[in-house]
Order: C-alpha cells, then sequence, then structure tokens
C-alpha cells in the first residue's frame, strides 16, 4: 500500500485494509507519523497495541517516544 507519510493516510489506509478483511499482525511504515494513524485506526476498531498488532515507524521522530 502507498501513503503520503501523514498520519491521515496511515490511518485511512489501515481502515481500508482492515474493512477489506486482512488479517493484519504488524504493519511496517514509513514514518512515525503514519504509525499515529495506524495506531489510531487499531484502537478504533478494537485491536490492542502491541499484544495483537505490531506497528512499527521509521524516522525515530521525538514524539513516537510516547506511544508503544
Amino acid at each position: 500500500m502507498e501513503g503520503n507519510w501523514l498520519a491521515s493516510s496511515g490511518y485511512q489506509l489501515t481502515r481500508e485494509a482492515l474493512a477489506n478483511g486482512a488479517n493484519i499482525n504488524g504493519v511496517l511504515v514509513a514514518s512515525d507519523q503514519m504509525a499515529l494513524g495506524v495506531l489510531r485506526a487499531l484502537h478504533e476498531q478494537g485491536l490492542n497495541v502491541p499484544q495483537q498488532v505490531a506497528v512499527i515507524g521509521f524516522d525515530d521522530s521525538a514524539d513516537s517516544a510516547y506511544f508503544y
């Protein structure tokens, strides 16, 4: 899947994947901002991070220290 580095992109792509029946146990995205969107989408679907789904962002932003 291709996104645009923003949290909204990670959120939308994750929502689409889940709506299409994807069985997700891990997500690797190109930016920590995208990872934040992924976290929100997973949370809204009742999926627990990191117990059920692993999420990895890539650019080590300062904000990412405050999330799993």
